[in-house]
């Protein structure tokens, strides 16, 4: 087997890693969004992908997609080393997780009325998550001998086997069109007996139920009230709306309204033994996928489509090998007299062998002649290399990409041929992007309804230096600083290049708009030490800081915070740094 596929994945896998995406939060057209906490919010998901360790998270989850057609990232809570929860993050294993087969769009909280996760856990595993009262029903058909108690028969495991996952949501229609819906019944075994450990299943599923919201009719925007709020709850916060309208001297516009609306709900089961089943403490599923190649429920890798030219490549090889192979076996042609009957064996038995010695006895004409065998046909090359082309062609992975160009040519040439590989696997990326936007929407939703308590974190900051964020912290006047819980906000997706080359790149063309007067170059020095790869940048960045403030320019930070220094006016009336205006001589107005 000679995998040639195999490069052709590395190489998109680097591809991913060096464009790797940001995520931003902006406030949405609501007066309740701000931007400062918007950046809050920004720096906390960086912090949870930093503790998380999202590049290698996202690189896993990629792979699986690349590979397989399906991968899923998860995000839920995790309470153990914090007791109000922080967001852990997991690339889920493809070949476990089931689609509801109605379901047709990307995003699974659409279409899809259910999914389900299985794996096979152990019976101290049941007992402590879920009680003993669940262990003790499973007890005895786990160890029990000859007899499961479990559904699911040996001729359905037989084609339920997680070997690979549906290529769509249906499933494979083709293969289950006689045997009806048993296949959604069992959909495998639930039993190791060696192992002595059971299937489980986690199945998060929508239901459509009667939901109370609260209504703000001046907006219209509709939030649904929490499922744990009793009447009197209710009436408590109506009262305080009410009377927080009043000190502002208008009417109350927010209104309790009863509608239908999708509620998730959490049940897992262990063959057909329920063990929980509650409310989902999400508005969403957990899992957002990545689908490479994704059209109408129709779900396919960038390896499946590869197969049969590698099988063509490696059978063609195979064959040519083999005929080399028998050439030094091709045999010899001798007279009847040539030989006699000791020799005659010699030659049969060693024949083949290097450093054979011969003596016969008949005329010239009648010595021994091995027979020469014919050279593998030139076909077999051929198709070998037509193979090879179209696993590039197919991929459409051109050979400067994968820096296999040989002939001399220009670096523009080159890099067209490049651009024009990267946009064949285009569309990998854009469905990255789509779920990264999915997974920070999810991971929103979580941080704004679970992350209500005060907080402190230590992030990155300008400069290098450490920055300490606080969220939903009271200052001394009552007042909360940064609440995540209000307000609407959205995400925004950019594409960042991280590799050296990128970067020399990005440095390249800031120069060049320095030099052609486009940008002046006081204005653009700290971007330009931080797109290079000097040693110490962050020391030098800190510098600049130093300086710019000295001249009254304002910094990235004051710039992202939206702290601008105020800027004096000159004798003509223009804008004037402060320091040069402390500098000006008023008795003749102007600078020394």
């Amino acid at each position: 087997k000679f995998n040639k596929m195999n490069n052709l994945l590395r190489l998109v896998v680097g591809y991913h890693s060096q464009t790797q995406t940001q995520a931003k939060i902006v406030p949405d057209d609501e007066g309740a969004a701000t931007d400062v906490v918007a950046q809050s919010l920004t720096k906390l998901f960086h912090k949870i992908g930093e503790i998380n360790e999202e590049p290698f998270i996202e690189t896993e989850m990629v792979m699986d997609g690349l590979v397989t057609g399906r991968a899923y990232l998860d995000q839920r809570l995790n309470f153990e080393k914090n007791l109000f929860g922080e967001i852990k993050m997991s690339a889920r294993d493809p070949f476990s997780v089931k689609l509801d087969p109605d379901g047709s769009t990307y995003d699974l909280n659409e279409t899809c009325n259910y999914v389900i996760e299985d794996r096979f856990v152990s019976i101290d595993e049941i007992e402590h998550t879920y009680g003993g009262g669940a262990a003790a029903l499973l007890y005895p058909l786990v160890f029990a001998s000859g007899f499961s108690g479990m559904p699911g028969g040996s001729m359905i495991a037989e084609y339920v086997q997680s070997i690979t996952p549906w290529r769509n949501f249906g499933g494979d229609k083709s293969i289950w069109a006689g045997n009806g819906s048993h296949i959604e019944a069992f959909l495998s075994t639930s039993i190791d007996t060696a192992r002595k450990t059971v299937r489980l299943m986690d199945i998060q599923h929508k239901v459509r139920v009667p939901c109370r919201y609260w209504a703000d009719l001046e907006t219209g925007d509709l939030e649904m009230v929490p499922s744990h709020f009793t009447e009197i709850d209710v009436a408590k916060t109506m009262a305080w709306t009410e009377m927080q309208f009043m000190r502002m001297g208008k009417p109350n516009p927010i209104r309790v309204i009863h509608r239908m609306g999708w509620r998730y709900r959490w049940t897992t089961m262990v063959g057909d033994i329920v063990v929980y089943n509650k409310w989902s403490p999400y508005k969403t599923y957990t899992m957002t996928p990545y689908f490479p190649y994704f059209r109408r429920g129709a779900t396919r890798g960038m390896m499946e489509d590869l197969q049969d030219p590698q099988r063509e490549v490696n059978k063609r090889r195979s064959a040519n090998i083999d005929i080399t192979t028998r050439s030094a076996h091709s045999g010899w042609k001798y007279h009847a007299d040539g030989l006699d009957a000791e020799n005659e064996q010699k030659l049969k038995t060693h024949g083949a062998a290097p450093g054979l010695n011969l003596k016969w006895k008949g005329q010239p004409y009648m010595k021994p002649e091995k027979i020469e065998p014919s050279s593998p046909s030139q076909a077999f090359e051929r198709l070998e290399l037509r193979s090879a082309d179209d696993l590039k062609e197919i991929s459409g992975v051109n050979d400067s990409l994968l820096g296999l160009v040989d002939k001399v040519q220009s670096g523009r040439a080159l890099e067209a041929r490049q651009k024009q590989g990267v946009m064949t696997i285009e569309m990998y990326m854009i469905n990255r992007r789509r779920t990264k936007m999915l997974a920070y929407r999810r991971r929103l939703e979580i941080v704004q309804d679970s992350y209500t308590q005060a907080r402190v974190y230590k992030v990155a900051g300008q400069a290098g230096v450490p920055d300490v964020l606080q969220l939903n912290v009271k200052d001394a006047s009552g007042v909360i600083i940064n609440d995540v819980s209000l307000g609407k906000y959205r995400v925004s997706i950019d594409d960042a290049p991280t590799s050296a080359s990128a970067r020399a790149a990005q440095f390249d063309e800031l120069i060049e708009l320095v030099t052609n007067g486009i940008l002046p170059k006081e204005a653009v020095q700290d971007v330009a030490v931080d797109v290079s790869s000097l040693p110490h940048k962050e020391a030098i960045k800190k510098r600049l800081e130093i300086m710019q403030a000295a001249v009254g320019m304002p910094t990235i930070a004051q710039l992202e915070s939206g702290q601008i220094p105020p800027m004096a006016q000159g004798p003509d009336g223009q804008p004037m740094p402060a320091a040069q205006a402390g500098n000006m001589n008023p008795s003749i107005g102007a600078a020394p």
